[in-house]
């Protein structure tokens, strides 16, 4: 199988859209689910190569936004624009199924590329003499803010930051 996201692709795709443009379209959003076997319709009309069809058709019906229209009794459309059949059940939870699974994968190749955060160890400075708190007196007491934490936490003669 090649690659669905080529030049070619797009060029064929939007040959399609031009010549049948009640079937297909270029704006990815705007796809409707099409005819069950509508690759045999193209072909019997001619203007073009099996391998680029199935190539073009294949990057069309991957696409998400064309999977997201795949609801369970939406219209397929035929290349004139008329209605040629109705989405199952079936095949819109197999749609469904598969757009899941595409942004999960998605999700994951974005998680393997982004950098674990750094642990970063707290910074720890001795206290001036003066600052150390003794230990019949709390660290609150001694430092004067009668219980409000002020961010920074007295230990022993160390303060962490």
């Amino acid at each position: 199988m090649s690659k669905l996201n080529t030049p070619e692709t797009l060029a064929t795709i939007t040959m399609l859209a031009i010549r049948w443009p009640l079937a297909f379209w270029v704006l990815e959003t705007r796809r409707r689910p099409l005819k069950v076997g509508i690759h045999l319709d193209v072909m019997a009309a001619g203007g073009f190569e099996e391998a680029a069809l199935r190539d073009a058709l294949r990057a069309y019906t991957i696409n998400a936004a064309y999977r997201r229209n795949l609801i369970a009794k939406a219209e397929r459309v035929a290349l004139d624009g008329s209605v040629a059949g109705w989405v199952t059940p079936e095949q819109a939870a197999i749609a469904r199924d598969q757009n899941d699974a595409f942004f999960r994968r998605a999700r994951q190749r974005q998680e393997r590329k982004r950098p674990a955060a750094p642990q970063v160890a707290p910074k720890i400075r001795p206290l001036a003499g003066s600052q150390v708190a003794s230990p019949a007196i709390g660290a609150n007491e001694a430092s004067g803010t009668s219980g409000r934490s002020t961010g920074v936490e007295r230990l022993g003669a160390l303060e962490v930051l």
